[in-house]
């Protein structure tokens, strides 16, 4: 073996394999995919060349119910260091003559352009997605840093269905949690984080220090600093004590949360 296989293929003594922030089955995001709303936090992703650590998931949250729906915010690592996400969300309503029509939207952010520069693994990297539903596909914009991405691809369709699309998943941090194939943690840390009504942003912003956290505000469903250095709650500033979250096997490095890393 190579030095290079040897590196590349050596153990990381801080993995931990099952850690993820589990934010509630809350009301208040029962509808989050059906209504306008922001997600956005402050993450660090590795920049592992290894192919376990490419890709992962930031938010994720699903809904089985009248309509069924899903979506979700991920990321890959390319070439090992630059960053591309993808914003999906999918949902599923009646129709009196398709009986059950389904629409969905990727909005895939990858290796940037001079207009729009990489976002970089190995890096604290400000991301916010603002979701809007739309019946001809909904609208995705996502912002790295406060400058909108432009997208790769997008689209949305309708499609002819059968059966529920998913199960009832709770709004988690780090975590995949997949009908068909075993659940994926992602290897990330996570500075604060928020969930908002409506959308928050529009034109270029600068974000909120990842050190200086925003205070709650009239739209705020959710806010969690995540910046305690122990312990494995994840208080919601919002003010709200039902819509905080469990932080699942953490690992704490002074105040940063490290998911599996």
């Amino acid at each position: 073996m190579s030095l290079w296989q040897a590196y590349k293929f050596r153990p990381n003594p801080h993995v931990i394999t099952q850690a993820y922030i589990d934010l509630t089955n809350n009301a208040a995001f029962t509808d989050l995919g059906l209504v306008d709303f922001t997600a956005e936090a402050w993450v660090w992703i590795p920049n592992y060349v290894s192919a376990d650590v490419s890709k992962g998931f930031v938010f994720q949250k699903s809904y089985p119910g009248s309509p069924t729906y899903s979506w979700n915010i991920a990321y890959q690592v390319y070439y090992g260091n630059i960053i591309g996400f993808s914003v999906y969300s999918i949902c599923k309503v009646v129709h009196p003559q398709l009986h059950e029509v389904m629409w969905q939207s990727v909005y895939d952010v990858g290796m940037g352009s001079y207009t729009t520069p990489h976002l970089l693994a190995g890096e604290w990297n400000h991301i916010a997605s603002t979701f809007h539903p739309n019946w001809d596909g909904p609208d995705h914009y996502f912002w790295g840093n406060g400058t909108l991405r432009i997208p790769n691809s997008q689209g949305g369709a309708y499609y002819y269905i059968n059966g529920e699309t998913d199960a009832d998943r709770p709004l988690t941090v780090g975590l995949h949690l997949n009908s068909f194939l075993a659940d994926e943690y992602s290897k990330l840390k996570v500075g604060w984080m928020r969930i908002s009504s409506g959308i928050r942003y529009t034109t270029a912003f600068t974000p909120d220090s990842r050190l200086s956290p925003p205070a709650s505000d009239g739209t705020t469903l959710g806010l969690w600093y995540c910046n305690t250095g122990t312990g494995t709650v994840a208080e919601n500033i919002q003010g709200d004590p039902d819509r905080g979250g469990t932080i699942h096997e953490p690992h704490w490095d002074g105040n940063v949360l490290e998911l599996n890393i």
